[in-house]
């Protein structure tokens, strides 16, 4: 018996794809490299928010480091006069 003409043939999965594997290996890896190009374009500026907030990140530790051995190096002199003039030893 005859199939009736308004039922499709069941899809293969390589079809479903939208590419043939066998005939154009090429469309496959084309289709491949755009998308991932697409992603890498979609995650782009959250890389480079994320490596600005990285090298302010670094900045600001070497900021603030710098801050802390001019303050204490101060501070040290300030406490060694104050002890000089009280006469205790150093």
């Amino acid at each position: 018996m005859a199939r009736p003409s308004n039922e499709s043939e069941p899809i293969s999965p390589l079809r479903e794809l939208g590419t043939h594997f066998v005939d154009d290996p090429g469309l496959w890896l084309t289709e491949t490299v755009q998308q991932l190009a697409a992603a890498f374009k979609a995650f782009l500026p959250n890389l480079i928010g994320a490596l600005a907030l990285l090298l302010i990140g670094c900045l600001t530790a070497y900021a603030v480091r710098r801050l802390i051995h001019r303050f204490g190096s101060g501070l040290d002199a300030i406490l060694t006069v104050i002890n000089r003039w009280l006469g205790q030893k150093v």
